[in-house]
């Protein structure tokens, strides 16, 4: 139930910019050539549900759409979607985003939703990209410019000066990376740079604003796992997790309570929106 409840929060949160990217990456084309598409880092199949939805019976018929990601919990939560839904030319499978293992120049489409940023190694996933598309292929992504909740979390902590240090918005965009110099992906002069670095071409990136309406605060509070708990375990010790956990926990629905009272929680969440070719005059280009 708990796990459901999430994916519907996460759903309306990155679902709206979801659709946009399929609408940046004119999905789908109005040419008549098959479609071969990878869902890549697919999570609950946020991007899979609205190719679907998107599609008219005669796109479906042409339509083979892979699904992958690192996290079996995903895939499997998604093969029950496939199968309940009886959703044809559709398969779900554990792949990792930075090394799939599947065939180069094969897809003509790959969608990557919120991922390059949230990677150990975001280059080695885009990289990982352009090999997979065919020739004249699109690649489509999304990554946060600023969150929802960040600098709320922040104000609520800094009410308790006991309590660790919340990370800057620019420390939590770069958490999850391993690199020695992190990548910067919320900023629309690096992405396009990076992009272009890899090997793509006919880079746009557009900056798109979605406010989520909650009913009350306790939508604040079933994302703490989520939200506080992830910062906690990158930037704190575990002695510091141990110690201040719960009291920093209580620091946040306090904030929240405070302010919102009984009423909804309105959050703006911004992002960049980013489509990509792979040309065929830069892939004779590398080949000579």
């Amino acid at each position: 139930m708990a796990s459901t409840k999430i994916s519907e929060i996460a759903d309306s949160i990155m679902g709206p910019f979801a659709t946009l990217m399929l609408k940046q990456a004119h999905f789908p084309p109005p040419e008549d050539f098959p479609l071969k598409v990878l869902d890549n880092a697919c999570g609950p199949g946020t991007v899979t549900l609205r190719i679907l939805s998107s599609l008219s019976s005669h796109d479906k018929a042409k339509l083979e759409l892979s699904c992958a990601d690192i996290s079996e919990l995903m895939i499997g939560s998604l093969s029950q979607k496939i199968e309940s839904g009886s959703w044809k030319n559709v398969k779900a499978f554990v792949a990792d985003a930075m090394d799939t293992k599947l065939p180069s120049s094969s897809f003509t489409h790959i969608f990557f939703n919120f991922v390059p940023f949230i990677l150990p190694l975001p280059l080695v996933g885009l990289r990982e990209c352009h090999r997979m598309l065919a020739v004249g292929g699109t690649l489509a992504f999304t990554g946060w410019k600023s969150n929802g909740w960040a600098d709320e979390f922040r104000e609520a902590l800094d009410h308790d000066p006991d309590l660790p240090p919340f990370p800057s918005n620019a420390q939590i965009m770069q958490m999850m990376s391993q690199e020695e110099v992190p990548t910067r992906w919320d900023n629309e002069d690096t992405v396009k740079t990076y992009c272009k670095k890899v090997g793509f071409t006919d880079v746009e990136v557009c900056v798109e604003v979605n406010e989520t309406r909650w009913q009350n605060v306790g939508v604040v509070e079933t994302m703490l796992p989520w939200t506080f708990g992830l910062v906690m375990n990158k930037f704190w010790t575990k002695q510091e997790i141990e110690r201040w956990q719960d009291r920093g926990s209580e620091a946040i629905m306090k904030y929240f309570k405070e302010k919102y009272g009984t009423g909804e929680v309105t959050w703006s969440w911004k992002a960049l929106v980013v489509t990509a070719q792979k040309s065929p005059l830069l892939q004779s280009g590398l080949a000579s």
